[in-house]
């Protein structure tokens, strides 16, 4: 089953954020999904992973469209709700200590080559971007300026325009 990372499912304001409403079909009541969601959201947090166990224990009977529960288990991915299967408990736990200890050591090396500041990832990518050579820059500003000037030579046909200039200046007068 699919694995995913816990974190805090608090929302801005401290709360368990609200699932947001699934459409789902069958004779059993929304809110009544939705209430289960946030038990098991709840339950994530104490625990840390989801099991298809606790899956199958907190939603309706009613719930078996395959589009339905993966729509569930979408919203639980994108909490970075780890769902897994019973047997795989202790395998788990045993790998999220030795993450544990992995990010712990990660956090006294300091990471020098990754860009996490979109900025820096910006500069970054500029810097591979060779630059224009000065027989470049005069070719594409005289392109620039013979378009700008058939805009205007187009413009300047219609009739509206040049009443609109007169009209602008008196303005500024």
């Amino acid at each position: 089953m699919a694995r995913i990372r816990t974190r805090s499912a608090r929302s801005h304001n401290g709360q368990l954020p609200d699932a947001a409403p699934i459409a789902l079909s069958g004779l059993y009541s929304a809110i009544e999904v939705q209430n289960r969601i946030r038990e098991l959201i709840k339950l994530a947090r104490e625990q840390g992973y989801l099991t298809c166990d606790d899956l199958n224990e907190a939603l309706p009977e009613g719930v078996t469209d395959a589009d339905e529960l993966d729509m569930i288990l979408t919203r639980l991915r994108r909490l970075e709700i780890d769902v897994i299967e019973a047997s795989e408990v202790d395998r788990y736990k045993d790998g999220k200590k030795d993450a544990d200890e992995d990010e712990e050591d990660e956090r006294t090396e300091p990471k020098v080559d990754i860009p996490d500041d979109p900025v820096r990832m910006y500069l970054k990518q500029m810097g591979q971007v060779p630059l224009l050579t000065r027989e470049q820059e005069v070719e594409i500003s005289k392109r620039i300026e013979e378009a700008e000037g058939m805009v205007h030579k187009h413009i300047s046909r219609f009739g509206f325009v040049a009443r609109a200039h007169l009209e602008l200046a008196r303005k500024l007068l």
